[in-house]
């Protein structure tokens, strides 16, 4: 794994990792495991098997749960991954996303207060909207202005992170990372999606035909392995409230992502268009700006898009076929 780049050398820190359960926690942990830091990861269900880890089960949206997390664990940082990410389950019960994605947040500054290390607020894109062409890459200084609940959630959540800087002094980062991918991650995300109907498809569990939404909409891919690094590297020190846009600075038509994983198959593939999949309000194109953070912290992604997909379509070949072997 790549350095961290400025900073990597600071003493382990004692940290938090919200939501460590999922896809991002998946990476996150072991990297910052890697680094020598001492993690205490929450869950609400199950979690993953990453022994050095400690885990602890809380529910973020309940005070009482939240204090005695941080009475339990004494944190010097917290990287806030916790959220129901998914557009269209934001959009089906809006309450449980703002508890989800408000209100544990809310809980954890009002809880922390006097914890010396940064906090790592996980926002997203997605509180930009649809963005001019002409301004395009978008950079943070674009006002905000989501198109679905998900991202008036996230907006919502940067002014929880601002509001408590200026009056408790918690030292919060806020950062919007833009579409990620990678091995592991869930099949209600458009390139595992794909990558999943096509590994069933290899292994002659599917018939060879792949259902797909809006194939023309572009977007700014960056591989989870990188988000994470990012994410370490700004809970190791403190750079100021942000935002920073997470990014990789170009976007790419998700109709050619598709196409690069059916080559990657070498199978005859048929495409077929399901409206349900097709979202009224999708963005024609989303890119973002990663220079401000580049800058800030001594940080480059280092996986190509390709390799991302080749990782993706691995992952999901493996576990297609785990579930047919019944481990």
């Amino acid at each position: 794994m790549p350095a961290l780049g400025r900073g990597s050398s600071r003493s382990p820190v004692r940290l938090i990792v919200t939501g460590a359960e999922g896809f991002v926690g998946g990476h996150l942990l072991p990297h910052l495991l890697a680094c020598g830091h001492t993690v205490f990861g929450t869950f609400l269900e199950t979690h993953p098997d990453v022994p050095e880890a400690t885990w602890i089960h809380a529910d973020l949206t309940s005070r009482a749960s939240v204090a005695d997390l941080l009475a339990r664990t004494a944190p010097e940082g917290i990287i806030h991954l916790a959220a129901i990410s998914h557009v269209p389950a934001v959009a089906a019960d809006p309450g449980r996303g703002f508890a989800a994605n408000v209100t544990a947040l809310v809980h954890l500054l009002s809880e922390g207060a006097g914890m010396t290390g940064p906090v790592v607020a996980v926002s997203s894109g997605e509180v930009y909207g649809r963005v001019p062409v002409g301004r395009l890459p978008i950079k943070e200084t674009e006002p905000v202005a989501p198109l679905n609940l998900y991202g008036v959630t996230k907006a919502c959540s940067e002014q929880v992170a601002w509001f408590f800087q200026r009056t408790s002094g918690i030292r919060c980062t806020v950062v919007r990372p833009f579409s990620q991918l990678g091995p592991g991650q869930s099949d209600t995300f458009v390139c595992s999606s794909f990558a999943r109907q096509i590994a069933r498809i290899m292994l002659g569990k599917a018939s060879p035909s792949v259902r797909v939404g809006n194939l023309g909409v572009r977007r700014d891919f960056m591989d989870v392995r990188d988000v994470v690094r990012a994410y370490a590297r700004l809970a190791e020190r403190y750079e100021g409230p942000g935002p920073f846009n997470l990014c990789g600075g170009k976007s790419v038509a998700v109709g050619d992502v598709l196409r690069d994983l059916i080559a990657m198959s070498a199978m005859n593939i048929h495409i077929e268009v399901d409206l349900s999949r097709v979202r009224p309000s999708d963005i024609e194109d989303m890119v973002g700006d990663p220079s401000a953070f580049r800058t800030v912290a001594g940080w480059e992604p280092v996986f190509t898009l390709t390799r991302s997909l080749e990782d993706l379509l691995q992952y999901w070949l493996a576990q297609e076929a785990r579930s047919d072997s019944g481990s």
